[in-house]
């Protein structure tokens, strides 16, 4: 799910709405880091990738997540998420962000080693 959801910020970049996918990387970094095993994270997103037919490039998908942090109606997306959704009140939209950032650096550093 985590491999998809990482495919589906990367495909849809700049035109994604769907906000819900960064909550979700968000809650699953933050709850359950110590649980991932990034390597098979790693290897999951790359036969996501290949099956949907989509280039792999975990530097690419940095450089959309910063993109996506400096625009503003992606904070009105995640604000009107918050507004939608109870669970998501308190969480900053900087953080979320970076969540994303730090799991795709997590998979780069994996991706350096193999």
């Amino acid at each position: 799910m985590l491999a998809e959801k990482i495919q589906t910020l990367y495909t849809r970049g700049l035109f994604n709405t769907r906000i819900k996918d960064f909550y979700d990387i968000y809650i699953l970094y933050k709850l359950k880091y110590d649980d991932i095993n990034f390597l098979i994270l790693l290897n999951a997103c790359k036969n996501t990738f290949i099956y949907r037919k989509t280039e792999f490039n975990l530097h690419k998908i940095l450089e959309i997540i910063k993109e996506i942090s400096e625009r503003e109606e992606f904070r009105k997306l995640w604000k009107s998420y918050q507004d939608k959704f109870p669970f998501a009140k308190g969480i900053n939209f900087n953080e979320v962000v970076n969540s994303a950032e730090m799991m795709i650096n997590e998979l780069i550093s994996r991706d350096n080693v193999c």
